[in-house]
């Protein structure tokens, strides 16, 4: 059996806060234990305004906690200088930094300073050392560029890069993907997760994208909005209902099959069997449920059914049938439209009995004399 690494931070009963004028104290979190261990990856979740941002300004020395305390490779923080820590611990936070027109390699450059004194020149292992770190990051192609003329992505893998050169054991990122559009901030989380497995870095970012976070995180801590803590992987946070109360509100509610978070939509309770093959099913459910439908595991208990089949284009052709009643169309929008007329025809009426015609059925039943439209087929008993 192996042993258990040897927690790079840990955070023993730890309160945080700030003290007003006059030297009283307000605390936001107490009673926090945790570790950061080498090679996982941590993400730090919670609403706005729950502390997080407190909490990651005390676990890097910013500002000192006011009860419990911080061990960095088992030493207490705030004894150690800020030249030691940052020998072992780098920041990355989410506000631009106006480097002028310093390059990139430059900027990445100054991640040696805690290892150099005041007028020492870099050696060959400094200069190995932040060329390294631009490849780790992804910036090697950035080198030569102003820091002024990059994107929002292309300074966050910079600045990633100049904290890498400290050669920590800790690299702490607050809300690293904040103004990043949904490719980069995949990326983003991918690189840091690539650190993590092959450099041995415990890293800890804290953000919003939960989605990412359950796909890519060992650990989450979760930070209530009453200022409770909780730890844990995240299937057992998602399992427990950790989660879901995190984020708690009447307008959305925890998908437990996709693992994110959806809109609460009103369910009519109509029971359809779908027939579909992945990854259309995953879609193709998303669209029955919007429209006020619960996709049912079997035929029998099933009063519509619904078969969807991929056709040229990319375009998905579907058939939905109800009690020898038949219909067909392409696109989900469409079978949207039109699960959701019958969805409204069964919440006003009330079951309509199978003699009965839903008022969609009517409205693609061709007139007399005229063709059926577009694709749609009405089908008598």
């Amino acid at each position: 059996m192996s042993a258990l690494p040897v927690p790079v931070v840990s955070a023993e009963n730890l309160c945080v806060g700030y003290k007003r004028r006059g030297g009283r104290s307000t605390a936001i979190l107490q009673g926090i234990s945790a570790q950061l261990l080498p090679g996982q990856l941590t993400f730090l979740l919670g609403p706005n305004g729950a502390g997080k941002s407190t909490l990651l300004r005390t676990l890097v020395g910013s500002q000192k906690p006011l009860g419990g305390r911080v061990l960095l490779s088992g030493e207490n923080l705030i004894a150690l200088s800020a030249r030691e820590r940052a020998k072992r611990l780098s920041v990355v936070l989410t506000d631009p930094v106006d480097v002028g027109l310093m390059t990139v390699r430059t900027l990445v450059g100054l991640g040696r300073s805690p290892h150099l004194g005041w007028f020492s020149a870099m050696a060959d292992d400094d200069r190995q050392t932040i060329e390294w770190a631009l490849r780790a990051a992804g910036a090697s192609q950035l080198a030569d560029r102003q820091v002024i003329e990059l994107s929002d992505g292309e300074r966050q893998r910079s600045m990633i890069a100049r904290a890498l050169a400290q050669r920590p054991s800790v690299l702490v990122l607050d809300e690293p993907t904040a103004f990043l559009d949904l490719t980069r901030r995949v990326e983003l989380i991918a690189l840091l997760r690539k650190l993590a497995d092959e450099t041995g870095l415990a890293v800890l970012l804290s953000t919003h994208d939960l989605d990412l976070a359950l796909r890519a995180a060992d650990q989450l801590w979760l930070v209530h909005a009453d200022g409770r803590f909780e730890t844990g992987g995240p299937e057992d946070l998602a399992v427990g209902g950790s989660i879901e109360r995190t984020y708690a509100a009447s307008e959305i509610s925890f998908d437990h099959a996709a693992g994110n978070f959806i809109l609460a939509r009103k369910s009519h309770g109509l029971p359809i069997a779908i027939s579909a093959a992945e990854p259309s099913l995953h879609w193709v459910r998303r669209a029955v449920r919007r429209a006020g439908f619960d996709p049912v595991a079997r035929d029998a208990d099933a009063k519509w059914r619904l078969a969807v089949h991929d056709a040229q284009q990319g375009a998905l052709v579907w058939k939905l049938d109800e009690a020898g009643c038949s219909n067909s169309g392409q696109g989900l929008s469409d079978l949207v439209n039109a699960l959701a007329a019958i969805a409204d025809t069964e919440h006003n009426n009330g079951d309509p009995t199978h003699d009965q015609i839903h008022p969609w059925y009517n409205d693609v039943r061709p007139a007399a004399g005229q063709s059926e439209p577009g694709t749609r087929k009405q089908l008598s008993k």
